[in-house]
């Protein structure tokens, strides 16, 4: 949750590599491994016909989401109970929601088809409001013209990538069940 982490984002000079390893970030590359890995083999096993029983698919997806959100709780309160709070922190936290988020929202359009543009609407809204308020961010602290740029080219890679595909797309068994033209 980025209000965790946003409010006591008063960091005390530190070398820039250590912050890689405080206790929260290392618990939100845990979330995000997590999620990456729940939405995975979910999709796997929705392509594959010979896959596991889809209860146990259902089931462990369900399982890794929770294992992610659990964590989501408790690295904030960690942050602050370590002293342990950072801006890059802030970041890796609206990050690993955000996958999260994208996750579950990408599974609800493999299992059903009729919400799948709204599904990539909802994505697509998250991740292009994360990466406008990167540019605004940017532009308020007076940030090099280089850092801007890539930040404004990430946006619109975002934006294009959730406005033309999605994962549920590359599985043989829905490419008949859904056209194009369902998701614009």
């Amino acid at each position: 949750m980025p209000s965790d982490t946003a409010g006591d984002a008063q960091q005390r000079p530190v070398p820039n590599w250590k912050v890689l390893l405080y206790v929260p970030n290392v618990i939100g590359y845990a979330r995000i491994l997590l999620s990456v890995w729940a939405l995975h083999t979910f999709v796997l096993a929705q392509c594959e016909s010979s896959g596991p029983c889809q209860q146990d698919v259902t089931s462990r997806f369900v399982l890794h989401m929770l294992a992610a959100a659990f964590l989501d709780m408790i690295d904030g309160p960690l942050a602050r109970q370590l002293q342990q709070t950072s801006q890059f922190g802030v970041y890796v936290d609206i990050i690993a929601d955000n996958i999260w988020r994208t996750a579950g929202w990408m599974a609800l359009a493999i299992v059903q088809h009729q919400v799948a543009w709204l599904c990539l609407v909802v994505v697509g809204t998250e991740w292009t409001t994360f990466f406008a308020s990167q540019v605004v961010s940017l532009t308020k602290h007076n940030a090099s013209k280089y850092q801007k740029v890539i930040t404004q080219r990430a946006m619109v890679v975002a934006i294009g990538t959730t406005a033309h595909s999605s994962p549920f797309l590359l599985c043989h068994r829905n490419i008949g069940k859904i056209s194009r033209m369902q998701l614009l």
